[in-house]
């Protein structure tokens, strides 16, 4: 027995999961290059149960497989912003104990409920 019974994933009992993962490499990279997330990864996974059988009429043992794939893509989507608050802000706790921001702009009246707060 060669090649085309070879167990490998060129079997031609394999070609749907070998497609499956073409087309799932083939999304993982346009999604990765439009979202410019630039990384993404791709995967097949194969499971087999063997089953052991019994011709009757000539005493032999067969194994059946029963193949399973799966073919899935990720891709991370990633967005961030970046900056920095000015300075001139200071943390203080308000009268429950809870720790507020507060900038110049802010008076400690305000921020422990006095003056219209």
């Amino acid at each position: 027995m060669r090649e085309p019974f070879e167990l490998s994933i060129d079997n031609p009992a394999l070609t749907s999961a070998k497609a499956s993962l073409d087309a799932c490499l083939r999304a993982m990279v346009t999604k990765a290059i439009t979202t410019h997330s630039m990384e993404g990864k791709a995967s097949l996974t194969i499971s087999m149960e063997i089953e052991e059988g019994l011709i009757e009429e000539t005493g032999e043992i067969v194994w059946d497989p029963v193949i399973k794939f799966k073919a899935g893509w990720s891709v991370p989507i990633k967005e961030n912003e970046e900056g920095k608050l000015p300075r001139g802000g200071r943390l203080v706790r308000n009268p429950d104990g809870e720790w507020c921001l507060v900038n110049n702009q802010i008076s400690m009246d305000e921020v422990i409920g006095g003056e219209d707060g």
